[in-house]
């Protein structure tokens, strides 16, 4: 139960991320649509942009995110993959003025580790988990 308990904690303390980033005005990429389903289902209702619908244009994408000159948190995986992806957006975003929001990209991964995940379209699979199990209830 107590595992439950942490892990229910940083399912909460990412929404709290998410509903910062969503007062400041910040743009949310990920990479497809599961993941901005996630996103919703965790009560995020700010502007979020799909990579996977700009890969072969990827320099319009970076380019778009310079001219809104807004900040950007970039919420792709935290495998490897994602890693790799995210490094590559971040620098081209940077080069180009664009701050990105390392802060809660890093605090959003040490909370995703906490609930054993890497996967963001993950989320919302693990919080309908806990929820059921604070409930009672098993999960379908």
């Amino acid at each position: 139960m107590r595992r439950d308990e942490e892990r229910r904690e940083a399912l909460e303390d990412l929404r709290r991320l998410l509903q910062e980033a969503e007062e400041s005005g910040e743009i949310i990429l990920v990479e497809g649509i599961r993941d901005l389903e996630a996103l919703r289902a965790l009560g995020y209702r700010g502007e979020v942009e799909l990579y996977s619908q700009h890969r072969l244009l990827e320099i319009d994408l970076v380019e778009g995110f310079a001219e809104s000159m807004k900040t950007i948190l970039i919420l792709t995986d935290f495998d490897e993959e994602g890693r790799r992806l995210y490094r590559r957006l971040s620098r081209h975003l940077e080069l180009r003025g664009v701050r990105v929001d390392r802060r809660l990209r890093r605090e959003f991964g040490r909370l995703m580790a906490l609930l054993g995940v890497h996967a963001i379209e993950a989320l919302d699979d693990v919080a309908e988990s806990l929820d059921s199990r604070i409930r009672g209830r098993r999960p379908p």
